[in-house]
């Protein structure tokens, strides 16, 4: 649901931050403390709201009052820089910016530049629509670019929707939005990305919910099967993996708790030395992969798994994960879980000679994790998997059905329910629903809600269990019903 204005720029604890500057900045001229004068706070902060949709376009705005004090006007200056400082953002050209985005920049250059999964030989076409965000000086507002064809380098959004987003693009919406799409009326996950895009030196952004007519079905249609265009062909897809919502943001304070615990000799340059500090320990990429509520829906996942290249932005530090590898701004490193990245090579490190003899162990293995996720339209289940599977589709070589593959679904269709607490548990009574309008024929694992599993995509039971079967598949094919899936076969 759209909120008011302040609520969902920066919030009525950022508007009195600044009330608060703007009475500092005055105090040092005068003696006179206004603190504690509430006719006189209500227009400061009027003004203030009005201000802060002027520098959206702006680098400054004058705050003036009449008569504000005593038959005695109000004059102030307030600066585009003030602003991004006192509302916890990075301004594109300023020290913030660069000390917040050079790590960030520093794997972008590693990841393009070195690694051999992650190169690419020419910039990629632009989707249908992008976000083009301006100079990185904030001089023009964003708005909604048709591509056409075009080319260039550019960013995508991973984010949570929340519920309804402020200032998407409707039939209504979209000419305007083509005209001009101003920082002042996005939600501040969006505003945080436009400027993230800016910072890393990017013109063009793309986020599902701007570029993506909402109330048109058939543009939905279109652009949903794009989508894993949309995220492979980005140069890195920018992830809120802490924001509940589209007004969640992606920049957090860093309040680390450091302490310095003193200036130490070098024992190999004795004239300099080094400043060292303790602090609590951050967590660890899976840490952070796993507890972030992004990722636990169900959209996500392939938002996490197609991209070249994801840069994180958590609570406590950045990370970046990649082709590769993934970073974290203390330091860590370390090569890729390819559960989730090289789906086309390299997975047997993690699944050994299994993944040898079964090339459909990881599709079982995503839908595992898959199903496990939360999904608000269970409309969506497939769609919302469908770049995945066209992925798959191009190493396989095999026809997709309602979920699962033409050439193994004798063993595709023996699914049941997985409980995380005992893999002993068989039953499907209370931990499978079936939907009441499945997109999905019955035998498929995308016609109910809940956890599922395979007995043989656990490797603890791999070596124990001895699935056969007696069926043979003689037809599948299109159902009665529009985008339904039927399957005939013997025991």
């Amino acid at each position: 649901m759209a909120r008011s204005s302040d609520d969902h720029i920066s919030g009525p604890d950022s508007n009195q931050r600044i009330v608060n500057h703007l009475l500092r900045k005055q105090k040092k001229k005068k003696t006179v403390d206004l603190t504690y004068d509430p006719k006189a706070l209500m227009k400061l902060m009027l003004e203030v709201k009005k201000a802060r949709t002027i520098l959206s376009s702006r680098k400054s705005a004058r705050i003036e009052i009449p008569s504000f004090d005593k038959d005695e006007d109000f004059s102030e200056v307030l600066t585009r820089a003030e602003l991004y400082e006192l509302d916890g953002l990075p301004d594109a050209r300023g020290s913030m910016a660069q000390t917040f985005f050079s790590v960030a920049k520093e794997w972008l250059h590693q990841c393009t530049s070195t690694h051999d999964a992650c190169k690419r030989a020419v910039a990629p076409a632009l989707p249908t629509r992008v976000l083009d965000v301006g100079p990185d000086d904030g001089s023009a507002e964003p708005y909604l670019f048709i591509s056409n064809g075009a080319t260039a380098d550019y960013v995508a959004l991973s984010h949570c929707w929340g519920g309804d987003i402020p200032a998407k693009t409707t039939s209504q919406t979209f000419s305007a939005r083509c005209r001009s799409t101003p920082l002042a009326l996005l939600p501040k996950t969006f505003q945080h990305a436009v400027i993230a895009t800016r910072c890393l030196g990017f013109r063009y952004l793309w986020i599902d919910s701007m570029c993506i007519i909402q109330d048109s079905a058939a543009d939905w249609e279109v652009e949903s099967l794009r989508m894993q265009d949309v995220y492979e062909n980005a140069v890195l897809t920018m992830s809120a993996l802490d924001s509940t919502s589209s007004r969640g943001g992606m920049f957090y304070p860093r309040n680390q708790g450091l302490i310095e615990i003193g200036p130490l000799q070098h024992q190999v340059t004795p004239d300099s030395t080094l400043t060292y500090y303790i602090r609590p320990t951050l967590p660890k990429f899976k840490d952070a992969m796993y507890e972030g509520p992004l990722n636990k829906r169900a959209w996500i996942l392939q938002e996490r798994v197609l991209p070249r290249a994801i840069l994180y932005f958590s609570r406590t530090q950045l990370y970046w994960e990649c082709r590769s590898r993934y970073y974290a701004e203390d330091g860590d490193s370390q090569p890729v879980h390819p559960l989730l990245k090289h789906i086309d090579e390299n997975s047997e490190v993690y699944f050994g000679e299994q993944l040898k003899s079964d090339m459909y162990l990881l599709w079982y293995h995503l839908i595992q994790e898959y199903t496990g996720r939360a999904i608000t339209f269970n409309k969506d289940k497939l769609i919302a998997l469908a770049g995945v599977a066209s992925k798959f589709e191009e190493i396989y070589k095999n026809q997709y059905v309602a979920g699962l593959w033409r050439d193994d679904i004798e063993r595709g269709i023996v699914w049941y329910a997985n409980t995380r607490d005992s893999w002993a548990a068989r039953t499907l009574d209370g931990a499978l629903v079936r939907l009441e309008e499945p997109k999905a024929p019955s035998w498929s694992w995308a016609s109910v809600n809940g956890r599922v599993a395979w007995d043989w995509t656990n490797r603890k039971r791999s070596k124990r269990v001895e699935t056969e079967f007696d069926f043979k598949v003689l037809e599948i094919g299109r159902g009665g019903a529009k985008d339904s899936e039927s399957m005939t076969g013997e025991a």
